[in-house]
């Protein structure tokens, strides 16, 4: 108005108007009639760089977050331990993960809200009343595939290679946010306190389920497979799992009379490749001791009674922490396992308690190959024996629990019989095919699935 009363007394009769003076000049009317094509040009490019900016901003701390956790932490420590620094960076940030998760979440935070506010008020001057629902919408879509699906997977696949090396980086953001970082977490802590919450987020985990579950996610979260997934369950599962879930049967065991010669109780044994050989009386579960093969062939000793070594006996319900403190405190290389009625059951070594953590080894001791086998067919070949819990892990087909330990023992059940060779029986999905038996119990069995997969 000052503008307007100025130039109206200065203006001598008979002169031009404003508008004629300054055509060119939006100050008289022009935000009520909205942007000319000349005017959208220069704010849209500014817009457009700075949302370009915003995105790519956030596509950095999104996927560096995913990056570091999945690292490799062993080359990491190594790498930290020559000075690296990039590995001392990223050490720096997952030593204390709140660290990293502060960091990337403010700095994708801050993008977000940067790129909203700037496109949605660009879109609300042109005038066009759908032009922010549409503008939002579109941003999210292209908010999703590039600052998160597509940052996160490639970081993931080279997480060794390009996020732990952009680690100093987001070290230099984790100082320049921690004034915001320490104002937020005061503010948390104050709501907390007022709400009477404060202790209750101190007490972390509460059940070893709890656990199990944030592991499951992280694993999914880092890209592992389910075999090393079902690694990571069997550790949580160890200390719960009893010796007999583990251990060899004692009639697949190569187990000798005390009556044979030594030379071909050696013979027999290289030939499978056991280390540990029980000697018996009269019958098999009458075990009088046992011999060290490799002890026979570097020793002097070359009689089966100076060789022999008196059994350690164990009830095979024993759990196997236990049994693993007790074997190594009486340095004992082998257990024999007894059951309920005095008879024995089975044999384990410190080899089969470590497999059930880290996986079965490759070359067995026993003198058995692999109970389990994938076929070309996409079938498996499964021995009567095999245990129920790996026939499980290895084919993803759930046996219920019930009186019996193996996939034989659990065909028969079912079917209420010793099977003939073709018997079949029908459970979730699969066809059990007894392919091969003895007068006592199922040997062989072809495992058919209607769909087949991969288990692993």
């Amino acid at each position: 108005m000052i503008f307007r009363a100025t130039e109206r007394r200065s203006r001598p009769a008979g002169t031009d108007s404003p508008s004629s003076v300054f055509p060119a000049v939006g100050l008289y009317g022009s935000s009520r009639r909205g942007w000319s094509a000349n005017d959208r040009d220069d704010p849209m490019i500014s817009v457009a760089l700075v949302v370009g900016l915003c995105m790519m901003f956030a596509a950095f701390f999104a996927g560096l977050e995913t990056g570091l956790i999945s690292a490799n932490q062993f080359a990491l420590y190594s790498a930290r331990a020559r000075g690296v620094l990039y590995a001392r960076a990223a050490d720096f940030l997952l030593l204390k993960p709140e660290r990293l998760l502060s960091t990337t979440l403010i700095g994708t935070n801050i993008s977000v809200v940067t790129a909203t506010v700037f496109l949605s008020n660009m879109l609300r001057r042109t005038g066009v009343i759908w032009a922010p629902i549409l503008g939002s919408a579109l941003l999210v879509i292209a908010w999703l595939l590039v600052s998160e699906i597509i940052p996160k997977s490639f970081f993931r696949q080279h997480a060794d290679t390009v996020a732990v090396k952009l680690a100093p980086v987001l070290v230099v953001f984790y100082f320049l946010f921690f004034p915001v970082a320490t104002l937020l977490t005061l503010v948390v802590k104050l709501v907390l306190f007022l709400t009477g919450q404060l202790g209750s987020t101190k007490e972390g985990v509460s059940s070893k389920q709890s656990l199990r579950l944030l592991v499951r996610l992280g694993s999914r979260e880092a890209g592992l497979s389910l075999a090393d997934q079902r690694i990571i369950d069997d550790i949580f599962d160890f200390q719960d799992t009893i010796v007999r879930e583990v251990m060899v049967q004692i009639h697949r065991t190569l187990a000798c009379p005390r009556t044979m010669q030594l030379d071909e109780i050696i013979r027999r044994a290289l030939s499978v490749d056991v280390r540990f050989v029980p000697i018996y009386e009269t019958r098999l579960d009458n075990i009088v001791g046992y011999i060290d093969v490799e002890e026979a062939a570097t020793g002097d000793r070359l009689t089966l009674d100076a060789l022999m070594h008196r059994p350690t006996f164990y009830p095979d319900t024993k759990r196997i922490p236990e049994l693993l403190l007790d074997m190594n405190r009486k340095t004992l290389p082998v257990a024999f396992l007894a059951n309920e009625y005095g008879r024995i059951s089975g044999v384990v070594t410190p080899d089969e308690i470590v497999g059930e953590v880290i996986g079965r080894f490759a070359v067995t001791r026993h003198g058995h190959g692999r109970d389990i086998e994938r076929l070309e067919s996409g079938a498996y070949a499964v021995v009567g024996v095999a245990d129920i819990e790996d026939f499980r892990n290895e084919t993803g087909i759930s046996v219920p629990r019930g009186p019996y330990d193996t996939i034989g023992g659990f065909v028969q059940t079912r079917l209420g019989c010793i099977p003939e060779v073709g018997d079949t029986l029908v459970h979730a999905g699969a066809t059990f095919i007894v392919t091969e038996r003895d007068e006592l119990h199922v040997k062989r069995l072809e495992v058919r699935l209607d769909r087949p997969h991969d288990a692993r």
